[in-house]
């Protein structure tokens, strides 16, 4: 598939049609916006603007969460219209996020590498109760607090345990690496997330057995795509393992005041 196919069926199954578990969704001529009243939260995962309506489209959704005091992130891509977006969302008073390398593998293209059964010891979570080993973990690696992780992971175990597989894996029974898919309906891209691992247990093969777990679950849920929002160290990686990048991501956020 070219690249210009993929970003399409990209665009169309991961940012137009893919549905979050409790976001309502709306659609508009020139953007998609999510919703999520219970966790007072939303997301912009796709828009494509003209130079001309950008500006006030960008308004109108800035104006939009302010009115429910709703924090809210604008996904941006790199391939995105007009050419400085970017710019323009920073302009209205979002901030701009790191830049994330969106990597995506054809699952029937991936390696022989990432089809073999992994001998490491890496277990799946599939209950509830242990979701907090994860951010326990990821806490860990970061030298930051993910309060967000153990209620994300135990929601989706309990209400919605066929969108999310969870793996840790373990040396000497100790838990030294976690990483996490997730699925959505209409879509047949896994998203893979994670990977965190522990630094003394680092550049021995755990990332890439995680990424072989995760795809082999991946083709259980009969996906065609991988896909990974990659950073600096995970991006080489995912490069050898036949992931290409097909564009450049920043998250651009707002909170409303209070919640600065």
């Amino acid at each position: 598939m070219d690249m210009a196919a993929l970003r399409a069926v990209y665009d169309r199954e991961m940012r137009m049609d893919a549905q979050f578990p409790d976001y309502e969704k709306e659609f508009f001529p020139n953007l998609v916006r999510m919703v999520n009243r219970t966790e007072h939260e939303g997301f912009i995962p796709y828009s494509r603007l003209t130079e001309e309506e950008a500006d006030r489209v960008i308004a109108e959704q800035m104006q939009y969460f302010r009115d429910l005091n709703m924090e809210y992130e604008w996904k941006y891509y790199s391939y995105d219209t007009p050419a400085d977006l970017k710019g323009r969302l920073a302009a209205h008073g979002l901030e701009v996020g790191e830049d994330e390398a969106i990597m995506v593998l054809e699952i029937e293209q991936a390696p022989e590498r990432l089809r073999q059964p992994v001998t490491r010891d890496i277990r799946k979570i599939t209950d509830p109760d242990e979701a907090y080993l994860v951010q326990k973990l990821v806490d860990e690696v970061y030298q930051e607090e993910h309060p967000w992780l153990t209620p994300e992971f135990r929601r989706r175990l309990i209400h919605y345990p066929d969108t999310i597989g969870i793996f840790m894996a373990y040396q000497d029974e100790k838990p030294v690496a976690a990483g996490w898919s997730f699925y959505y309906p209409k879509c047949t891209f896994a998203g893979l997330y994670g990977g965190s691992t522990l630094a003394p247990y680092r550049r021995q093969g755990i990332y890439t057995d995680l990424v072989a777990v995760r795809m082999q679950d991946a083709i259980a849920h009969g996906m065609r795509f991988l896909t990974v929002d990659a950073g600096e160290e995970s991006q080489p990686i995912l490069e050898k393992l036949g992931f290409r990048q097909i564009a450049v991501s920043n998250p651009c956020q707002w909170k409303p005041a209070a919640n600065r």
